[in-house]
């Protein structure tokens, strides 16, 4: 089993290159970097000028070049793939060819959209989880966010034997409830609290929704600590993204469903699962 980090020539994804290698080293897994350069992107069509077309070629492969003696530096033993086209096809195409890859690694954009937009298309045509980052970083102490009750389960599963190769770190297992005012716009239908309709019974409602969330969080912690996996229970009332971030910064890495990749703060490390 191997990790597959993605290169460009930016610091984010050398950044991201050198984080995977200490994950793939402390839970025994290989380390392969690919490349894409994105010459057959500049057709005629943008690019009149041959010279510049020519010119602009050669620049490209020295990148490549560049960036193959910068990885083999940094990992002898890392697989390096040169590929060309669209970066985000050529990836997810890789990923498909080669089922040895069971994480992705990108780096956060620091400069343009353009890394983003290969993340977002990335994480919605593959289902490996996929870290992104723009530091060096080893993870020891974890945020693990449980969205919800019809999630909790498929999160869990995929992320089980991950948390446990990564022991002796530790876990943090995050719920975020909501305002009040989000539960009555936003949670009036749920099955599981068909009380909301009435405002009256407001905090009864209120209680019951919380005890069911808890009880969810509560087996998750549970089945991490019988894993061996030291784990600790965090619910908190607020804005769910604000909370996420503020409780993420204080961790080496949040975990989270792929749902989420509206979540595009470049000072956290993210795995997308």
């Amino acid at each position: 089993m191997k990790i597959l980090s993605t290169i460009d020539d930016g610091a984010a994804s050398f950044n991201a290159f050198k984080s995977s290698y200490m994950l793939a080293r402390r839970i025994g897994y290989g380390i392969a970097a690919i490349h894409v350069d994105r010459g057959q992107e500049y057709s005629t069509e943008f690019i009149e000028s041959t010279k510049i077309q020519v010119k602009l070629v050669k620049e490209l492969r020295n990148i490549s070049e560049e960036l193959v003696i910068k990885i083999k530096e940094t990992a002898k033993e890392a697989d390096v793939y040169i590929s060309e086209g669209v970066p985000s096809e050529e990836i997810i195409n890789f990923i498909k060819e080669n089922g040895v890859y069971k994480i992705i690694s990108m780096g956060h954009s620091t400069k343009t959209l353009i890394t983003q937009s290969v993340t977002k298309t990335v994480l919605n045509n593959t289902s490996i989880p996929i870290l992104v980052t723009n530091q060096v970083q080893d993870f020891n102490n974890i945020l693990f966010f449980i969205e919800d009750s019809k999630t909790a389960e498929k999160t869990i599963n995929s992320t089980i034997s991950f948390l446990t190769s990564l022991k002796p770190a530790k876990v943090t297992a995050l719920m975020v409830l909501p305002h009040i005012d989000d539960i009555l716009n936003n949670y009036k239908n749920i099955a599981e609290i068909p009380f909301f309709n009435d405002p009256p019974d407001l905090k009864r409602n209120l209680a019951i929704f919380e005890a069911n969330q808890r009880k969810v969080l509560d087996e998750i912690v549970t089945v991490l600590n019988n894993t061996g996996i030291s784990t600790k229970a965090l619910m908190i009332y607020g804005d769910t993204l604000d909370a996420i971030k503020y409780e993420a910064q204080k961790h080496d890495l949040l975990i989270m469903s792929r749902n989420n990749i509206y979540l595009s703060d470049h000072s956290l490390n993210i795995l997308f699962i």
